[in-house]
């Protein structure tokens, strides 16, 4: 196993900003540029604050996708 590459992946962060509120549909999400560790089988991954971001696929040199934008 190529350790850099597990060590990357145990460094990764998801955390996101809490706007908007949960509950606060119909909001938009503000703008991220975070490192994702997985995704779900149709390429989503659903945060605390109800926003669900979408990988553009651009990794940026790494192997996990970066995530641009959030869609509520």
């Amino acid at each position: 196993m190529d350790t850099s590459r597990f060590l990357l992946l145990a460094a990764c962060v998801s955390a996101v900003l809490q706007w908007p509120a949960p509950g606060a549909l119909g909001r938009p999400c503000p703008r991220l540029y975070l490192p994702v560790c997985a995704r779900t089988p149709l390429g989503l991954r659903t945060f605390s604050n109800v926003c669900m971001l979408r990988s553009f696929g651009e990794n940026s040199g790494h192997d996990f996708p970066i995530v641009k934008y959030g869609v509520c």
